[in-house]
This record gives structure tokens, C-alpha cells and sequence, in this order.
């Protein structure tokens, strides 16, 4: 009797530890996706310092007075606090997210690439009112995206990642992009090379996966 109790005991310890369950496809998309807008936003925030980086280099090469400069970073401001509320509106009117997000990102990308080639003060003006309009795309779709990806008190901390985000880009400008801007790079003015479509296609591949690679959640929202 003591022996088969003692057995008993043995095979109640020797029962495995039930594993942790597995993340699901739900939990996938959301990590997913808010990856994807943090990478977005610290493009955005490179994006943002590339002019003020350039600045210098830009004066010498095209001849460009700092009233022009200021100019041009002027356009770029007052077109993105003109276009966000349309892109806000967009958005609530029920315009699938990515699609919008996929959209404004190509636009940027593509405003990005014509910078780099530029040489016309009026032609860069253009180009920077284009570009502060498929910026002001990220702020709105970005913020539904966060409410309706994570819980209430998880909101603060995922809007202070990304926050953190685009500073991390302006940082990251800063100490790239100024030292080279004034130099040559393989016969190329240092700030063209940095407004190059190896940065826009950094942006276009992310776009690609996000619309692609991230499945919708399971719980079928109907504007994601």
C-alpha cells in the first residue's frame, strides 16, 4: 500500500508543466504592424532634418541665399498643417488605412528621389510642398492605427515609442547627414546622395511589407 502511493506521488510530480500559449495571429498583426509605424516614423523624423542638415551645403553648391532656404522649409510646414486634416478625414470616412498609408509613403518616396536630382529653386519649392503633404499623411493614420491596435493603458507608452521614433531619425540625420553634406561622394554632392532613392527605397520596402506581409486581424476591421 505505502509502495503504490509512493508511485502515485511520483507520477503527479513528474506531470509536465503546461506551456505558455501560443501567440496568435491577432497578436502577430498587432506587433506587426506597430513595428512597421515605428520605423516609418523614425524615416519621417530623418526626413524632417535632411533640409536643416543640408542647409550649408546647399548655399554653396546651388547658390541658394538662406531666405530661400528658410523658404522652402516654410512651404513644406504650412502644406502639411493644410493637408492633415484631409488625410484625418480620409481616414474616417472609412478609406482603408495601409491603402492610405501605402499611398502617402509612395508619394514622399518618390518627392524624395525628385529632391535629389533638383537643382531649380522653384522645381525644389514644388517638390517641398508635395513632400510636407505626403508627411502630413503619417501623424493621422498612425494614431488610429495605435487606438485600435493596443489597450487603453498601453496607449501612452505606444504613443511615447513613436515618439521616440522620429527623434531617433532627427538624431540620426544630424550626425550622418551634416558631415557629409559638404563633401563629394563617388563626384556627388554629399546632400543629393542622402536624398538618393536608397532612401526612398527604404521607405517603399516597408510600405511593401506592411501591405503585403501583415495579414488584417481576425476580428475584421474594416478600414485597417
Amino acid at each position: 500500500m505505502v509502495e503504490g502511493k509512493d508511485s502515485n506521488d511520483v507520477e503527479q510530480i513528474a506531470e509536465p508543466v503546461d506551456s505558455p500559449p501560443p501567440v496568435s495571429s491577432q497578436e502577430r498583426f498587432k506587433k506587426s504592424t506597430l513595428g512597421c509605424l515605428c520605423l516609418l516614423s523614425m524615416i519621417k523624423g530623418a526626413d524632417m532634418q535632411l533640409l536643416p542638415a543640408s542647409f550649408r551645403a546647399m548655399e554653396i553648391d546651388l547658390h541658394i541665399e538662406p531666405f530661400s532656404l528658410a523658404l522652402m522649409a516654410l512651404c513644406q510646414g504650412v502644406s502639411a498643417a493644410c493637408t492633415g486634416p484631409v488625410w484625418g478625414n480620409l481616414v474616417d470616412s472609412g478609406l482603408p488605412r495601409r491603402r492610405l498609408l501605402m499611398c502617402g509613403s509612395f508619394c514622399w518616396g518618390l518627392c524624395t528621389i525628385s529632391l535629389a536630382f533638383a537643382s531649380s529653386l522653384s522645381v525644389m519649392a514644388t517638390l517641398r510642398v508635395l513632400n510636407g503633404a505626403s508627411l502630413a499623411m503619417l501623424l493621422p493614420v498612425v494614431q488610429s492605427f495605435v487606438v485600435d491596435l493596443t489597450r487603453k493603458e498601453d496607449r501612452g507608452c505606444t504613443f511615447g515609442l513613436l515618439y521616440f521614433s522620429t527623434n531617433l531619425g532627427q538624431v540620426l540625420a544630424c550626425l550622418f547627414v551634416t558631415p557629409i553634406s559638404t563633401s563629394q561622394v563617388h563626384g556627388y554632392d554629399g546632400w543629393r546622395v542622402h536624398w538618393s532613392p536608397w532612401d526612398s527605397s527604404v521607405c517603399w520596402l516597408l510600405v511593401w511589407y506592411l501591405f503585403l506581409s501583415v495579414r488584417s486581424p481576425s476580428s475584421g476591421d474594416r478600414n485597417a
